[in-house]
């Protein structure tokens, strides 16, 4: 195609909803998802591996990597990438399933059928297309901080959504910033890395360690955490209302709702120690790390959430 240095230009981000009338692929994709389940323990069962290149040529490629289908999760979803040379067309294609595109990068003609009539749209950087178009990197984010900033829209920003049964968000961490340890109530959470690299951490309702694994540009994940540059992600929710997520630690964790005595004899420890511990970490939503995180090899320092984890054995109730 000639300037290949114009590759990567365009970049279309696509999730589909499936719907009920394809209910067998859903069962299908159950049944798989269990054997996967029961498969993958390793530390990385949380990625999305089923990864299929749909197609690819001199004028682009496109790929789409398909959910766990997990019984927990109330549909499937397909989350495709699309990238190609400037001058380039997709072919018009028939999908019989709810549609969000995200433009990534570059510019792009959107082109769509409704009630026997054709409709245009010009989209740029940013937006999100399912009728009206809808961008979320001009908007005011929900949370911003010197390490970062988060935006979430649910069908109370974007009346679409409605339809699509989804909510999408954008988060966007400097180097060395983490997302808040949190829980989604109501929906669970599909990100996609745009820009830099990160290690995701989950863990299991009893405390225990699910998954600690890095990713990098591309990816599907959940709950991210940067260490080396920034740190973009884009992502959607299996439900179009408002998640609202119960942080963790932080200013605005839930868990200083709760400080009191009560709350130290259930965490077996003093009050003092308890609001060490819940008091340390200052900032909220988006936190900065050891040290502006340096590399994992090269551990320095403990900021002061582990060093006050490291001082409940003293102050234990032992019966």
């Amino acid at each position: 195609m000639g300037n290949r240095a114009a590759l990567l230009l365009l970049v279309l981000l696509l999730c589909y909803g499936v719907t009920t009338a394809i209910g067998f692929v859903k069962e299908e994709t159950e049944e798989k998802g269990t054997e996967r389940e029961e498969r993958r323990e390793g530390e990385d069962r949380f990625l999305l591996h089923d990864t299929k290149h749909v197609v690819k040529t001199d004028a682009g490629d496109m790929r789409v990597v398909r959910s766990f289908g997990w019984r927990m999760i109330e549909r499937p979803m397909h989350i495709g990438f699309i990238t190609m040379e400037p001058k380039t067309l997709f072919i018009p294609h028939y999908l019989d399933s709810s549609l969000i595109i995200f433009i990534r990068r570059g510019e792009a003609k959107i082109g769509l059928i409704y009630k026997d009539e054709l409709g245009e749209r010009r989209l740029k950087s940013g937006d999100i297309y399912h009728i009206p178009g809808f961008s979320i990197l001009p908007e005011i984010p929900d949370f911003r901080n010197n390490y970062g900033s988060s935006i979430a829209l649910d069908d109370s920003d974007y009346d679409p959504l409605k339809h699509a049964g989804l909510g999408v968000y954008l988060v966007n961490l400097t180097a060395g910033s983490m997302m808040a340890p949190h829980v989604n109530p109501t929906a669970t959470e599909y990100g996609v890395v745009l820009r830099g690299t990160g290690t995701i951490q989950i863990v299991y309702p009893n405390g225990t360690q699910a998954m600690k694994v890095k990713v990098a540009e591309g990816d599907v994940f959940w709950v991210p955490r940067s260490r080396t540059g920034p740190f973009e992600f884009f992502g959607f929710t299996t439900s179009a209302r408002k998640n609202r997520p119960q942080f963790l630690a932080g200013a605005s964790s839930v868990l200083r709702t709760l400080k009191g005595p009560e709350l130290a004899a259930a965490y077996g420890m003093s009050n003092e120690s308890l609001n060490h511990l819940l008091e340390a970490q200052r900032e909220s939503v988006i936190l900065p790390s050891a040290s502006a995180a340096p590399p994992d090899m090269a551990k320095k320092k403990v900021d002061r959430v582990q060093k006050a984890m490291r001082s409940y054995d003293s102050d234990m109730i032992i019966d």
